[in-house]
């Protein structure tokens, strides 16, 4: 049976050398059959055992990004997240289980990789951060290395669109390595002698209790060399490095986030750590498009030698002025076309910003006002207009009711004359008369009028002078 501390010391590691030691320490006391409690893991590895995050959303949405976490060492499935790495350990399993899951909870818009982790096994590093990659042509992913992005670590944080580091963060260790054991001396001291049977010469390699060869480290480097080639493959795809610039990168260091930030390895330094980096990605604007390389200042940079502004007093500033942050960080960082500016030129662009800014709302509330006077003015012609159909209806209406009154006293034969006392004229004829009155009174009916004979009587006095006499005049005929 294969021992675990010989399955480690076989398997390529993309792992921080520090992390790799105390990996081996574990391993060790473990394989000896020595029980380590929680306070000796915790010595030993640098974080205590924690409960695992349950698989069917291991994340947390805010306001639409699910934080995805990457911690502790990593692992290719699940089943092999052991005590080696604390139950806290991930696997590049679940990575790909929980971007996958984020990609298609429609709570989600965004997704960003939150990784605090030496790296891992070498074996489907490579693969995960591709799958990321492709993930990410459905919905943004950005990556925060909020602590340690080493080795294998890191491979998955540049699967994402874009990178980010606080300040205190170590970023790096690109790279693999193959820690190999030769126990043949204490073998030797405690009296035993290791005889292996191979088929060749370089099969297994070294046994435990075995002397490593020559041959044995050169075939190991083989395993070595080409798995860090692929690695940096990887690195020079997603980063854009190439020559010069990947080989800076891939020494096997680790590097504080602003020389990261210099040698292309990550967007930019987040001052205010996960909250600055949600901050942005709730904007929908910052996903218009990925910063190119030298525009990469846009998140602030504190350890920029070059500036001008304490970090604490650009963190004040930032958060004094949120609707001005990105202008903040870009002047506070410079560019490559202009020096970092100074504390009272941000202040002075700040102001120059916010009262281009009241301008344009003051022009924006004349032209609303512009807009609804001249709508205002439309309604008032389209009142106008019918108000003077009104009018003329009325004046139709009137040149109408003059026209029938000159016919009704022509009727009445009394053109021009107004009786009194309501006698007719000697001329009238009443039967004549009558009839014009009662015309009328039918007219002003069918026109709706309820009282016609008192809108007669004060709109045509002449008519109703006319009636009464007529009707008087009927009435001395009768009684004779």
């Amino acid at each position: 049976m294969i021992r675990l501390l010989d399955r480690v010391c076989a398997s390529p590691w993309d792992l921080d050398a520090v992390y790799a030691e105390r990996l081996l320490e574990v391993v060790v006391r473990h394989d000896a059959g020595v029980k380590l409690d929680d306070a000796q893991i915790r010595s030993a590895i640098g974080r205590a055992p924690k409960a695992p995050h349950p698989r069917e959303r291991a994340y947390e949405v805010h306001q639409g990004v699910a934080i995805v976490p990457i911690q502790g060492l990593i692992h290719k499935h699940a089943a092999q997240v052991q005590d080696v790495s604390g139950p806290s350990g991930s696997s590049y399993e679940h990575i790909l289980g929980d971007v996958r899951t984020a990609i298609a909870d429609p709570e989600v818009r965004s997704v960003l990789l939150h990784i605090e982790s030496p790296g891992g096994l070498s074996d489907g590093s490579g693969a995960t951060s591709r799958a990321i990659a492709e993930l990410g042509r459905q919905k943004p992913i950005w990556s925060l290395i909020d602590g340690l992005g080493a080795s294998a670590a890191y491979a998955q944080a540049i699967g994402a669109a874009r990178v980010y580091a606080t300040p205190s963060s170590q970023v790096g260790s690109i790279g693999t390595m193959i820690a190999m054991r030769d126990t043949s001396a204490a073998a030797e001291k405690a009296g035993v002698k290791t005889r292996v049977v191979r088929s060749a010469p370089l099969k297994g390699g070294a046994a435990a209790g075995e002397p490593i060869t020559d041959a044995h480290l050169a075939d190991a480097q083989r395993i070595v060399d080409g798995l860090s080639a692929q690695f940096y493959q990887l690195v020079a795809e997603r980063r854009g490095l190439a020559d010069a610039a990947l080989a800076a990168v891939t020494d096997g260091r680790v590097h504080l986030a602003d020389e990261a930030f210099r040698l292309g390895l990550i967007d930019g330094v987040a001052v205010g750590a996960l909250e600055q980096v949600l901050a942005m990605m709730t904007d929908p604007t910052q996903f218009a498009a990925k910063p190119k390389l030298a525009a990469r200042a846009s998140i602030t940079h504190p350890g920029n030698p070059t500036m001008k502004i304490a970090p604490q007093k650009l963190i004040e500033l930032q958060k004094a002025n949120p609707a001005h942050s990105t202008l903040i960080g870009d002047l506070a960082v410079g560019a490559a076309d202009r020096e970092p500016a100074t504390e009272r030129e941000i202040l002075d662009a700040v102001a120059a910003a916010a009262k281009d800014a009241a301008h344009a709302s003051v022009v924006a509330k004349l032209a609303d006002a512009e807009a609804a006077l001249a709508k205002a003015t439309e309604a008032l012609a389209a009142k106008d207009a019918a108000h003077a159909e009104a009018l003329k209806a009325k004046d139709a209406e009137l040149a109408k009711v003059q026209s029938d009154l000159a016919d009704a006293l022509k009727l009445a034969g009394t053109k021009g004359v107004k009786p009194l006392d309501g006698a007719a004229p000697a001329d009238a004829k009443p039967v004549d008369a009558i009839a014009a009155y009662n015309a009328k009174v039918d007219e002003l009916k069918k026109a709706g009028d309820k009282t016609p004979d008192r809108t007669i009587a004060a709109k045509f006095p002449e008519l109703r002078s006319a009636f009464v006499a007529a009707h008087n005049q009927t009435q001395k005929g009768a009684t004779k």
